[in-house]
């Protein structure tokens, strides 16, 4: 975990000019508080009249002015904080790999362990919402008023026991040692419970309203199941127990108070008392007592709004330990041009172990996609085929083995260059834009209007799209067939040369995906393609067929080969029903 000060000091720096014009503005500023004791003792013992009052008003005009200047300048480098801080947050968190993080090992792992599908879930980053960002980059941000007001606090500390020992050493010697010295001791024990008190709220807010997201992710299935009043209870119980910690840090925080309180008006009295003797014995005028007592005021209020700020300390570093992540950095690695043919693809010897696990999804997993062909992999749930394609995609780093594109190892290129030279459909196919349009675009912000429409006719998307609103079509509107199409027309917009599908069809019915296929497949478009699918029509027009089991390939060749062997993998898959004829 990256220290907060040197996560938030990057966003701050680029401000420094503001920042010193809004310190400028807050010394001025204090300096006229500081100030207004002796004007005040002028105006008591002053014969000058109207004058020293004019002068006086003048004299904090200008500290008002400079606190005016102060609230500006630190108001509006704030939001500019802010915004630097979401956008780069923002942007390494697009940029994050699935192999960055590195989860504990599941007790439950070996021959019972959870399912491919899972494993790829539970080993991404964990989640987080844009209202979570938006939490904590605008409790950061806070740094910068925060630290607006701790100097200014601490110029009140400072400048209040200069001024009030000018007053009166006598009266001074008697208050200051007490009052900061329980000051200090205060904020070094409220700073150590603070951070453990935060670091526990902030966690109980994380479950309570993750909680709320998933379920309002999937507010469909809670009420097809009756459970809107039971989940709703669940989440009031979780909501209850962050009530619970936030009472028990507040009742400590209202203990200190209380504490701090009686101890500062008990001095108060004392500093009263002895104020009065002193002016009895003709050692202090009334004057210089009012000058001392103002100057008193600004070093409680000093103390008081400091041991205030460590609570908010401890919750701000909390706030960037959460948004710390690794910067995002250019690749070393040489890449080379965009592919214009169709490149083979070779998994050699691939084995493959999830970070942080100890079983092998992919085991010496063999396969040789020649370019310019068609290979549909198939095999039971588990076997490792979305495995195959994330590895491809290159979200993980093969454990061993190595896979070749067009003779090359993607472990040799950057990401980002592996990916540029692919169009993929994912499992489940998610459509980023506001309308159909701008979700085929997504794929390349190059396409026209023309590219579009090719790339939805090749994905029998254009019928559907056509006869309803046009290509403005909103994708709220489409049914989860529909997407599917979408989301194909996208990978297809891209113009690639090898495409990695993973279920295009499990959405279409029989008719439309008997379309699709010939589509996809007889079209007359070169390309490589890998296509996970569990349709036997599709299995059938691909050029090769690799069946998996237990992590590796286990049945290999053309469908008409492995058909005839009417004991082999591919039969027996067949016959349980995992490849299904529609």
């Amino acid at each position: 975990m990256s220290d907060p000060g040197s996560f938030l000091l990057p966003h701050l720096r680029p401000e420094a000019p503001r920042l010193l014009l809004g310190a400028g503005a807050l010394l001025a500023a204090s300096f006229v508080n500081f100030r207004t004791g002796a004007q005040l003792r002028g105006a008591i013992e002053s014969n000058a009249g109207h004058g020293h009052l004019v002068r006086s008003l003048a004299f904090f005009g200008a500290g008002a002015l400079a606190g005016c200047i102060r609230t500006f300048v630190i108001d509006s480098v704030t939001e500019k904080v802010r915004v630097s801080i979401a956008t780069e947050v923002f942007s390494a968190w697009l940029h994050a790999e699935p192999d960055s993080h590195q989860g504990q090992a599941d007790e439950t792992d070996g021959a019972d362990a959870e399912s491919e599908e899972k494993m790829l879930e539970t080993s991404q980053p964990r989640a987080r919402t844009a209202v979570a960002l938006d939490s904590d980059v605008t409790l950061c941000s806070t740094a910068v008023p925060m630290c607006s007001t701790i100097v200014r606090y601490t110029s009140s500390v400072v400048g209040g026991t200069i001024a009030m020992f000018r007053s009166s050493w006598k009266m001074s010697a008697f208050v200051w040692p007490l009052l900061v010295t329980g000051s200090m001791y205060g904020a070094r024990a409220g700073g150590k419970t603070a951070g453990k008190s935060a670091r526990q709220i902030a966690d109980a807010r994380a479950d309570a309203f993750g909680f709320a997201e998933e379920r309002l992710q999937n507010r469909n299935l809670v009420r097809w199941f009756t459970r809107a009043d039971r989940e709703a209870n669940s989440f009031r119980e979780k909501c209850q127990v962050c009530i619970r910690m936030v009472s028990k840090t507040a009742a400590v925080r209202g203990v200190f108070h209380l504490c701090f309180d009686l101890i500062a008006k008990g001095l108060l009295m004392g500093l009263c008392a002895l104020g009065g003797y002193l002016v009895k014995k003709g050692e202090l005028t009334a004057g210089e007592v009012t000058e001392f007592f103002f100057h008193a005021m600004f070093l409680g209020l000093g103390l008081y709004g400091l041991l205030d700020q460590v609570p908010k300390v401890a919750d701000i570093r909390e706030a960037a330990k959460r948004l710390s992540c690794p910067p995002v950095t250019s690749s070393p690695k040489q890449d080379g041009e965009i592919a214009t043919v169709p490149q083979s693809v070779n998994f050699n010897d691939v084995s493959f172990i999830f970070p942080g696990r100890s079983r092998k999804i992919l085991d010496r997993f063999t396969l040789e996609i020649p370019a310019g062909t068609t290979c549909a992999l198939v095999g039971p749930s588990g076997s490792g085929k979305t495995t195959v394609a994330s590895l491809l995609l290159h979200d993980y780093d093969v454990t061993s083995g190595e896979i070749l594109v067009g003779g090359s190892n993607i472990q040799n290129t950057s990401r980002e260059f592996t990916r540029s030279n692919l169009g993929v459909l994912p499992q489940q196919p998610g459509l980023l834009g506001s309308s159909v349009s701008d979700a085929i675009k997504f794929g390349c912000e190059e396409a026209t209007d023309k590219d579009v429409e090719v790339a939805a006719r090749r994905a029998c998307a254009h019928d559907f799209v056509s006869e309803r609103q046009g290509y403005t079509l909103p994708v709220s509107d489409l049914s989860v067939g529909e997407r599917q199409r979408v989301a194909l027309a996208r990978a297809f917009v891209r113009k690639r040369h090898l495409l990695v599908l993973d279920e295009p069809m499990s959405a279409l019915d029989a008719p439309t995906a008997a379309t699709l296929t010939e589509s996809l497949l007889g079209s007359g478009e070169t390309a490589t393609m890998l296509i996970i699918t569990h349709k036997l029509s599709l299995i059938q027009r691909c050029d090769k067929v690799a069946v998996m089991s237990g992590g590796r390939v286990v049945q290999h060749g053309s469908f008409s080969e492995l058909a005839a062997e009417k004991t082999g993998p591919l039969a027996s898959i067949i016959e349980s029903g995992v490849v299904k004829e529609a």
